[in-house]
Parts: structure tokens; sequence; C-alpha cells
């Protein structure tokens, strides 16, 4: 049982440790998407009326996903001491 519950734990770890760097994959990714839809021409056929307001949707939601990040870790650190 003992074991069971270690391995249990790095699991847990490695799921977690997996998860925050998806998180950051994914807010970088926003970022791109919402400076791709604002400087280039890419999405301008499909996008005609709505492509700055959806680049500036994605830019705030890029933010707001990096504000919880932080507090999430900041929070985590705080129950580790």
């Amino acid at each position: 049982m003992i074991k069971q519950n270690g391995n249990e734990n790095k699991w847990k770890n490695t799921l977690h440790k997996f998860l925050n760097g998806f998180s950051y994959v994914m807010v970088f990714f926003y970022l791109f998407l919402s400076f791709i839809l604002i400087f280039s021409n890419l999405f301008s056929d499909i996008l005609i009326k709505y492509r700055y307001s959806a680049a500036a949707l994605l830019f705030l939601y890029a933010i707001f996903r990096a504000f919880r990040i932080y507090k999430t870790q900041k929070e985590e650190i705080k129950d580790e001491e």
C-alpha cells in the first residue's frame, strides 16, 4: 500500500507539472493568435468585421489566463510553506 501511494503522488506531481506547462503554452498560443489577427491579413477574408475585436478578446483572455496561473502558483507556494 505504501508504494502505491508513492506512485500516485509521483503521477500527480508529473501530471501537475505537465498541466502547468500546457497552461503556459496555451497563453503563448492565445497571444500569438491575437498578434496574427492584428498584424497579418491571414484571416481577413473570414473575419472581415470582427478581426480586431476577436484579437482583442484573445489578448484579454491570454492576460486573464496568465493572471490565473500566477495566482494559483502563488497560492501553491504559500501552501507549501
